[in-house]
């Protein structure tokens, strides 16, 4: 990932863009095997897990646009090189690391699984969830800086607003999987989905202060069942969950990229403004199919004694 980073901030035109493209064979490495390590931490907290595990790279998310919008300005495009310096680091530390393996060796056999069985029709709803979950999220995302770019904000004051949109995607995803291990994982989904519409139905006709607000408020809201909704992949295949949270977050990044493109093209035909603003109505498509989806809260990891719970519980 640092590697084609780098080069695609040094990089112009369409190698530019398939460099960012390679950059994805890093992250679809390093997310599946990170997800289903993060859910064993705490096996009566799964989503809580996985929700601090995403907490931290949305974190990152949310920083990164307006600290690289303020170093293009500043310096331009390829002083962005120098974040790539952080991955670095960020890998050899892990590379260096051996409690992180010595950790996956003692909690591998921890747990017993049974297995829940679903429907060709729960598929295709939860198949429809991660679509529309994740096509309001990609197309907010990345056609809201273009919007306000269009209409004359600076590339410092819109990397702010897109900030507060991460910001309010990894706080929510900490409360939506802390919420989903107390009350129900599609009590969340849908909810948090619904609760999202009204806020991207009025926002882009606010301003200030209000903006800003309602940009976190959307971030909070649907971002909040993104762990939950790996969580009911891992309990759709129990004894496979890292391929179970790869096949999901491939889906979930496919969906977002599609319905990006989608929403890219009908904005064209009728304006940026109408699309972003019409993601309220893909909210509410969203929060239905989540209700329709059959339980995933049984108790499909079971955890049995071991020399490491054993001690903990010490």
């Amino acid at each position: 990932m640092a590697l084609f980073y780098a080069l695609a901030a040094a990089s112009v035109g369409w190698w530019a863009i398939a460099f960012l493209i390679l950059t994805g064979l890093g992250s679809a490495a390093y997310h599946p095997q990170g997800t289903m390590h993060a859910g064993q931490v705490d096996l009566r907290l799964v989503a809580t897990g996985t929700a601090y595990f995403f907490l931290f790279g949305q974190v990152g998310l949310a920083i990164g646009p307006a600290l690289a919008g303020s170093m293009i300005e500043t310096w331009g495009r390829p002083s962005l090189m120098l974040l790539s310096v952080v991955n670095v680091l960020a890998a050899l530390w892990l590379w260096r690391n051996p409690q992180l393996r010595e950790g996956h060796e003692h909690r591998k056999d921890a747990t017993r699984h049974r297995a829940l069985r679903f429907g060709w029709v729960a598929m295709v709803m939860f198949g429809v969830l991660l679509f529309t979950r994740m096509t309001v999220q990609a197309t907010t995302n990345t056609f809201l800086p273009k919007y306000l770019q269009d209409i004359g904000w600076t590339p410092a004051s819109f990397g702010i607003g897109l900030s507060m949109l991460m910001l309010g995607s990894a706080i929510g995803n900490v409360i939506g999987g802390s919420l989903a291990d107390r009350v129900g994982r599609r009590k969340i989904v849908a909810g948090s989905m619904f609760l999202a519409a009204l806020p991207l139905w009025v926002y882009l006709d606010t301003s200030g202060a209000l903006f800003f607000l309602l940009i976190f408020v959307i971030g909070l809201f649907s971002g909040a069942g993104f762990s939950v909704t790996v969580v009911m992949a891992q309990a759709m295949l129990p004894k496979q969950k890292a391929f179970a949270s790869g096949l999901t977050l491939g889906f979930i990044f496919a969906s977002g990229a599609i319905g990006a493109a989608i929403a890219g093209w009908i904005g064209d035909q009728i304006g940026l403004a109408l699309v972003l603003q019409g993601m309220a109505l893909v909210a509410i498509v969203s929060g239905v199919s989540a209700l329709l989806l059959p339980p995933t809260t049984a108790p499909v990891e079971i955890a049995v004694a071991s020399p490491v719970a054993h001690s903990r519980s010490l």
